[in-house]
């Protein structure tokens, strides 16, 4: 019984974390859209999108480089989103292998 509430609490929170980073990832790129929206109205839509994603991913652009002083902390909630978004599976992972051989699960 107590193996079967690891693994249901353990995947729930795993899931979780998970879906929380995918959301924010995609909560700030947002973010950054509107901000290259605001900085350069004069850009068409596809230049604005291209400035957002190189100043989230760090490419030095002039555009990227204006939009990642203006939303440093964005571009840093961005990148823990991105490494979040790896570390969650891992840790589901985790915790089935604990559940199958240390706790005995699936006898």
């Amino acid at each position: 019984m107590a193996a079967t509430v690891f693994l249901i609490v353990g995947l729930g929170v795993a899931g979780f974390i998970w879906l929380l980073a995918v959301q924010m990832r995609f909560m700030v790129m947002r973010v950054l859209e509107l901000n290259a929206d605001d900085m350069f109205p004069e850009a068409d839509a596809a230049a604005q999108k291209d400035a957002a994603r190189a100043a989230a991913m760090g490419v030095s652009d002039s555009m990227g480089n204006a939009i990642a002083e203006r939303c440093g902390q964005a571009i840093g909630h961005y990148r823990l989103a991105r490494k979040v978004r790896f570390v969650a599976p891992v840790a589901a992972l985790l915790v089935v292998i604990i559940w199958r051989f240390v706790l005995g699960g699936g006898s």
